[in-house]
């Protein structure tokens, strides 16, 4: 019976390692969740259908020129970037968020900050690589920064997208 209790004993504490553990390293709600995108508002922005709930995705870790708001003109570049992200996430599309345990769960607006995968594909990774965004690394610094550094400056020096088309872009 004594052996019974320990290994009891032993197999719940192993279990309530695993879950603090599991609590631990998942800051945000789910490490990666899919999604089904609803609109895309900007070059890096979307609405997506979270599990039925409605939400708003900034993409992490880089950032696409402006498009016209009201009162406001938009900057160089930033209807193509809005247009290059809706024909790479349509709507409808099934897409793959992953969050980064470095970065914040959301943005001052409430966005959640995520990676965006489309069949595997790195959606920041392909906008940067055709000049339609820039990296922005942040503070404490992401996991992919270092490489969307890379990829930017390599379309910066290719000249492609917004490199080749405006005078102004920071």
């Amino acid at each position: 019976m004594r052996a019974i209790t320990a290994a009891l004993v032993l197999a719940g504490a192993l279990v309530a390692s695993i879950a603090v553990g599991t609590r631990h390293d998942d800051r945000h709600s789910a490490a990666q969740q899919t999604a089904r995108v609803t609109y895309v508002l900007d070059g890096d922005t979307l609405n997506v259908d979270l599990d039925g709930t409605a939400r708003r995705i900034r993409l992490l870790g880089i950032n696409a020129p402006e498009i016209d708001h009201p009162g406001r003109v938009g900057q160089c570049f930033g209807q193509q970037a809005r247009t290059e992200l809706r024909r790479l996430a349509p709507r409808g599309t099934q897409i793959l968020l992953t969050a980064d345990p470095a970065a914040a769960d959301q943005d001052s607006y409430g966005r959640l900050l995520r990676y965006v995968s489309i069949r595997g594909v790195d959606v920041q990774e392909a906008l940067l690589r055709e000049g339609y965004a820039w990296a922005r690394p942040s503070t404490p610094r992401v996991a992919r920064a270092d490489r969307y550094v890379d990829v930017a400056g390599t379309a910066q020096k290719r000249r492609v997208g917004m490199w080749r088309d405006c005078a102004d872009i920071s």
